[in-house]
């Protein structure tokens, strides 16, 4: 029984290491798509402003 006892306990073990391991890729992987949308978001902001600065100038 004791034995049973340890498999069961060491496999609960490993389930919520197997878990943590999801949720921690998971938000690693929500952090890095933020990452590349907020740089993406960024770059089209600038470019934007950067074409608004321009286009009266050249209208000029």
């Amino acid at each position: 029984v004791f034995v049973v006892d340890v498999v069961v306990s060491a496999v609960v073990v490993v389930d919520v290491v197997v878990v943590v391991d999801i949720v921690v890729s998971v938000a690693v992987d929500v952090v890095v798509v933020d990452i590349v949308v907020s740089v993406v978001v960024a770059d089209e902001y600038n470019y934007r402003i950067q074409m608004f600065t321009l286009l009266p100038k050249s209208c000029v």
